[in-house]
């Protein structure tokens, strides 16, 4: 199995050669030494020694598994910095520590910074789906740099809102609506601030 390459022309069509393809289709299928070849956002074809279109990039994935993009419906990006921290507290450990002692020190680069980290890590490992239950979001700014750094890494990602701490104030909406980026998207319940 080779690395594929670093960037992948937008507009060209991919094709994973040789690999262990997992259908996952109803018969649940499993089929060695096959092609997967990608047009645009979808499957084109699936099989042996599959014939591709002129200027396809060829990945050769023998020896390696390929499968859909996994999806991670729980993750909560922005404490990526502090991940390593209270591995054998408690709950009300874990509470304390990262929402009133220390989330609320949280700048917005230091939530850009932890998404962004999350993000590179999820899409690392196969989870191409993410829902970031972002509950440390204090500012429209704190939301504006979650929702930024969501839309550097080509992924699909979701932020759900919270703040734990306080509501936002009421007033500019956040930059954070539905919106694409390279091979991607990042889209959020946060998209507009209401107060009560």
């Amino acid at each position: 199995m080779t690395s594929p390459p670093t960037e992948i022309p937008a507009g060209r069509p991919v094709v994973l050669r040789g690999g262990t393809v997992l259908t996952l289709d109803t018969a649940r299928r499993v089929l060695p030494g096959h092609d997967v070849l990608v047009v645009g956002d979808s499957i084109a074809a699936v099989g042996p020694q599959l014939p591709v279109p002129d200027g396809t990039v060829e990945i050769d994935a023998t020896g390696g598994v390929v499968m859909p993009g996994m999806i991670d419906t729980h993750r909560h990006m922005w404490q990526t910095a502090m991940r390593g921290y209270g591995a054998d507290w408690t709950l009300t450990q874990y509470f304390v520590w990262n929402y009133l002692e220390w989330g609320k020190v949280f700048r917005p680069e230091d939530v850009y910074a932890g998404n962004l980290l999350s993000a590179l890590e999820a899409v690392d490992a196969g989870v191409t789906t993410t829902v970031d239950w972002s509950h440390g979001l204090q500012t429209v700014d704190h939301a504006d740099a979650a929702v930024d750094a969501l839309r550097s890494v080509p992924g699909r990602f979701v932020l759900a809102y919270g703040n734990i701490q306080q509501r936002p104030p009421s007033g500019r909406p956040a930059r954070s609506s539905a919106t694409s980026s390279p091979g991607g998207r990042a889209t959020s319940t946060a998209s507009r601030w209401r107060s009560t």
